[in-house]
């Protein structure tokens, strides 16, 4: 995580990188310039057992894999200016606390983003109840 941070700060320090440019944007870049970065930091890390990068990026959507490393850089402090902190120190004195809004902001944006993934929610799912409507009514009818 450190080399990517490192590298997404270098990349814009050298005007490789447009300043506007979302992270998960110039981390999806990389990514398609370099295939090391999906070896060492794709999706299929999250299990235990061996699976190819690619069929793991075909899993868990890309877009959506990128916002997770995006959030993970900008919780390293000092590494660039995507760092939410400028250094270990940077908290407010009054409430320390506060130097975990960013990341808390983070994750909840992934968590409703991934909802769908992790539960699915089909009280909300059109196809679904079209089903069950109409094989509801036909067993009522029997």
């Amino acid at each position: 995580m450190l080399s990517l941070a490192r590298q997404i700060a270098q990349d814009l320090q050298q005007g490789k990188s447009q300043v506007g440019t979302p992270l998960p944007e110039r981390i999806a870049a990389l990514f398609a310039a370099d295939s090391r970065w999906l070896l060492s930091l794709g999706p299929q890390r999250l299990i235990d057992e061996e699976m190819d990068p690619g069929e793991a990026m075909d899993l868990i959507p890309p877009a959506l894999w990128f916002e997770v490393l995006a959030g993970l850089v900008r919780a390293l402090p000092g590494v660039g200016p995507d760092s939410s902190c400028r250094d270990y120190g940077d908290a407010p004195s009054e409430a320390p606390h506060r130097v975990f809004h960013r990341l808390a902001s983070d994750l909840a944006h992934l968590l409703v983003r991934t909802r769908s993934l992790i539960v699915i929610d089909w009280r909300y799912n059109r196809e679904v109840h079209a089903v069950l409507r109409k094989y509801l009514t036909g067993v009522a009818r029997s």
